[in-house]
């Protein structure tokens, strides 16, 4: 079969730990697109001394994940995937992911 015409899988990972999910993700799923987005840019900056390797199918912005996920869905930006991979500082997922009627899942 052809892929003319297909658009390629788009993933969100909310949250960017070490990068290995994103990474993982990238090499699996090789027609993929992964946006990761992460509140704290120290988690970036020490991803690399953790082995993360840049790839150009995986785009990190620094974020609040719900914020960037409201403006993706108004902005008409689907996913095919959501991975929440977010923490606070007692490593609880923060309530905007982990309640139903939170505005994340709205």
């Amino acid at each position: 079969g052809s892929n003319a015409g297909q658009r390629e899988p788009r993933i969100l990972c909310v949250g960017f730990g070490g990068g290995s999910i994103p990474s993982f993700l990238a090499e699996m799923l090789p027609q993929c697109h992964v946006d990761v987005v992460e509140l704290e840019p120290a988690v970036i900056q020490a991803s690399s001394d953790l082995g993360f390797q840049q790839d150009k199918r995986i785009h990190v912005t620094v974020q609040d994940g719900a914020v960037f996920a409201h403006c993706a869905v108004e902005s008409g930006t689907g996913y095919d995937a959501v991975i929440v991979d977010a923490y606070d500082a007692d490593g609880n997922v923060p309530a905007t992911f982990a309640t139903e009627h939170s505005a994340f899942f709205e």
